[in-house]
């Protein structure tokens, strides 16, 4: 959890004001691991007692996303989320509720990847990866 004095740093490095219904979004999304919908988002942050409009977060995350301090990711159900977290990260998605997690793989795992020519199978030459984005689809576990 990033501390009110990180967050405002946040917005002191992109230059954008750090207006209070900012960081109560902001620090929701850092809270977060399970990449809320914009209306998920509001019902955290109003079951908190916060009081805001649901325009005012839809207007917010927009200028958030834009500052880079959010990122947006579509999901299965067709909403668009929210993930508070900019460290390198992928993410899972469970096939029963549709929800987003970030999970953590091997660094150097993401680095051994190589672009392979469809039609040939042989590592593609001349380009360099230099950003992995992996979706892992799973299910919870049934009790036995």
């Amino acid at each position: 959890m990033d501390s009110t004095k990180q967050i405002s740093e946040r917005f002191r490095a992109v230059g954008m004001r750090p207006t209070p219904v900012r960081k109560l979004i902001l620090q929701a999304l850092v809270d977060s691991h399970d990449h809320p919908s914009t209306d998920e988002l509001y019902e955290r942050i109003t079951a908190k007692g916060e009081s805001l409009g649901r325009a005012s977060v839809y207007q917010n995350l927009e200028k958030l996303v834009d500052a880079g301090l959010v990122n947006e990711i579509a999901g299965d159900d067709g909403l668009k989320r929210y993930d508070g977290n900019l460290e390198p990260h992928q993410h899972m998605v469970c096939d029963e509720t549709g929800r987003i997690f970030d999970v953590q793989v091997d660094p150097k795992v993401l680095k051994s990847l190589r672009p392979l020519d469809p039609e040939t199978g042989k590592p593609v030459k001349g380009w360099k990866i230099d950003d992995v984005r992996v979706t892992f689809r799973a299910s919870p576990r049934k009790k036995r």
